[in-house]
């Protein structure tokens, strides 16, 4: 909301100089009309409503923009539109919040070019055809030019710093191979009814899935677990080593079958796998990871030592029988923590209902996809099942940065656009209303790149001011944003110095037209101009 607020008014801003030229360059109508009886209640109201006609028409294409817009936004939110259901469609809240918005900036922004163009009386127009701004029509113009600069800048310095976010986010080696692993989740608990063989058939389905799969062609590894990274769940638990609390951090707790780890591409650095003995009734034994180690290990040697859960009678006295590198288990934001991985099969009982295969596929991932639904869903008919992608996994953990660099980067460009054309607009306007006062100077000596000078001059002033408005904008907006970013800060001198400059160039582009029209300026004919 802040974000197309900001867009709001650089686009108000921009319709706003249009109006105030628009209105200087009607002075002696308006003067004619004035003169003639007319009120200067009514002529501001006219001048209202032709600014609430403007307001109602851009309002109309965006409420068409947005019935297209908001479905397009949805997928993205989503990555799946059947993922989040939700009504886009207009209603009579959104009518009624687009007209509000609409009648607001008519007012608002149409008031000051009407009390503008009806404040002198007719006199001093029909002296003179003279229509050029006023000192302070200038100035109110300008500053207007000045203010999209500055919000401008506000949002292409948001942008990028919300795609640098996105950028260091992925670049994050989460400790974890995602390309070519597939995911298939499982709810065993409704292909197999409660009973005293309960946790056994389970076990079995499981067993039994893992076999199923592991023969499919185009299958390297294959694993179950009752999470998988980044997945948005996790189990954590207090911890004792040897019997003694060695910190206060609760570790993450994963139940992974047998080539897990191979599945994964997590490589183990001490001791070994869980293999086909580790299950239910074998001596428990754990795995935990290098950040364990380094946490909750103080001689640095774990294999041999025993692992319990604090304040349970479940997951005692577990011996550690192999170290794994360090993974992300839930968050790319978050720094390595702490992890053990107890066997799948070694769970108490009640624990084993929901599983995760994970797939690592070496040929086609549509055609391994294809045969282990096929396998699985013989294996348990009526059961929805979908493989789907652990990259699209990893992806949909970052949705929120990647709809957010989208966003910030479509309104960044979008204000960039209306910045560049309402700069360009005054200059424009300027030249044209200054070109009596040019051919002048050109009949005086001036040469032509003195005369390019003074418009781009008057171009860079603009943006100089703008440019500063944005950037103590941006510090103060700073704060509201620094929890949002990751790997850098909010004052990131790459970032705000590249926005700077492309807001720049911009500027200096915009201002090259009329410069160039201001210095092809012929004397002759500018001094018949009036």
């Amino acid at each position: 909301m802040c974000i197309s607020g900001l867009v709001l008014l650089v686009a108000c801003a921009n319709v706003a100089n249009l109006l105030l030229a628009r209105s200087t360059a009607r002075r002696r109508e308006i003067a004619i009309r004035l003169a003639i009886g007319a009120g200067r209640g009514r002529v501001i109201r006219q001048l209202l409503m032709e600014s609430l006609l403007l307001a109602s028409m851009g309002a109309s294409v965006g409420l068409l923009f947005a019935h297209f817009g908001s479905r397009f936004l949805l997928v993205s939110v989503s990555g799946n539109s059947r993922v989040i259901s939700l009504d886009v469609g207009l209603n009579g809240e959104v009518l009624g919040f687009t007209i509000v918005v609409a009648v607001l900036v008519a007012l608002v922004f149409g008031l000051v070019p009407a009390f503008r163009a009806t404040a002198a009386g007719p006199g001093p127009a029909l002296k003179s055809y003279e229509t050029t701004f006023s000192a302070s029509g200038g100035r109110l113009a300008g500053g207007l030019v000045s203010g999209q600069v500055a919000l401008s800048l506000l949002l292409m310095i948001g942008s990028g710093l919300f795609m640098r976010t996105l950028q260091n986010l992925q670049s994050i080696d989460p400790g974890f191979r995602d390309t070519g692993v597939l995911l298939l989740n499982i709810d065993g608990r409704r292909m197999v009814k409660p009973g005293a063989q309960h946790d056994a058939r389970l076990a079995t389905f499981y067993h039994e899935g893992i076999q199923a799969i592991a023969a499919l062609k185009g299958v390297e590894a294959i694993s179950v677990s009752n999470f998988t990274p980044v997945s948005g769940g996790f189990w954590s638990q207090n911890v004792l080593v040897n019997g003694q609390r060695v910190s206060e951090e609760a570790p993450v707790f994963f139940a992974v079958s047998p080539s897990y780890f191979a599945a994964l591409g997590i490589p183990l650095s001490a001791g070994r796998d869980f293999n086909a003995h580790d299950v239910v009734g074998a001596p428990p034994v754990a795995i935990v990871s290098q950040e364990f180690v380094r946490r909750f290990v103080r001689d640095g040697h774990p294999i041999g030592q025993h692992v319990s859960v604090a304040e349970s009678q479940l997951y005692q006295g577990m011996e550690i029988v192999g170290v794994v590198a360090n993974s992300v288990p839930y968050s790319l934001r978050e720094p390595p923590r702490p992890c053990v991985f107890v066997p799948f099969f070694q769970q108490p009982p009640g624990a084993m209902g929901f599983g995760t295969f994970e797939i690592k596929a070496t040929g086609s991932p549509r055609a391994v996809s294809s045969a282990v639904e096929k396998v699985m869903q013989a294996r348990a008919p009526g059961l929805p099942l979908k493989v789907r992608s652990f990259s699209a996994q990893v992806e949909g953990s970052m949705r929120g940065e990647i709809l957010m660099a989208e966003l910030t980067g479509f309104f960044g460009v979008l204000a960039l656009a209306l910045a560049t054309i309402g700069l360009y607009g005054l200059l424009a306007y300027t030249v044209t209303q200054r070109t009596g006062e040019i051919g002048i100077q050109m009949a005086l000596g001036a040469e032509r790149i003195q005369v390019a000078r003074m418009v781009l001059g008057d171009a860079a002033r603009l943006m100089a001011v703008g440019i500063v408005l944005g950037l103590l904008l941006t510090w103060w907006a700073s704060r509201l944003i620094s929890t949002l970013l990751y790997g850098l800060t909010p004052t990131d001198p790459l970032t705000i110095a590249t926005a700077v400059l492309v807001l720049a160039g911009a500027g200096l582009a915009a201002g090259f037209l009329p410069a160039y029209r201001a210095a092809h300026v012929e004397p002759i004919v500018a001094l018949k101009y009036e």
